[in-house]
């Protein structure tokens, strides 16, 4: 009976140990959470928007699994990897990202000055379309403009 009390013991400080672990590294039980807590640190020309999972994914529930989820600030794509441990999913370390420059063009309140690139967070929500993503961009992308060359017109830059 001891053996019981102690086995069971085990498993719940098992259970334990591993959402305590959860919470303190980049660690969740979903994988778009995984890479949602990777990609916030992530600098970008805008916020990131997650893309559409992968189409095959969701026949693929085994034990160990390893998938990626992308993501698009309007000009640039990046993805993140991430593995299944059981209930746990882990980032593996693997970010892809295409670096497409984007600055203010010919305006010349703007002369010489590039597109701040900074870490702008993770949109929540459903998935869009890349399309969809950049149109969103181009209205952030004017709203960016106008403050920059805004403060560089009237600080005489």
């Amino acid at each position: 009976m001891k053996r019981v009390h102690l086995l069971l013991l085990g498993s719940v400080v098992f259970l334990v140990a591993i959402a305590l672990f959860t919470r303190v590294s980049k660690m969740s039980s979903s994988a778009d959470e995984t890479c949602r807590q990777v990609m916030i640190e992530k600098s970008g020309y805008g916020p990131w928007h997650p893309l559409p999972p992968p189409a095959d994914e969701q026949a693929n529930n085994s034990f160990f699994t390893t998938t990626t989820r992308s993501y698009s600030d309007g000009v640039n794509t990046t993805t993140c990897g991430v593995q299944r441990l059981g209930p746990v999913w882990y980032a593996n370390g693997s970010l892809g990202q295409t670096f497409v420059g984007f600055n203010f063009g010919l305006d010349p309140a703007c002369d010489g000055l590039s597109y701040p690139i900074k870490a702008y967070g993770v949109l929540s929500g459903k998935a869009k379309s890349a399309q969809e993503i950049q149109q969103e961009f181009h209205v952030f992308a004017k709203k960016v403009h106008d403050e920059v060359c805004q403060k560089a017109s009237s600080s005489g830059v």
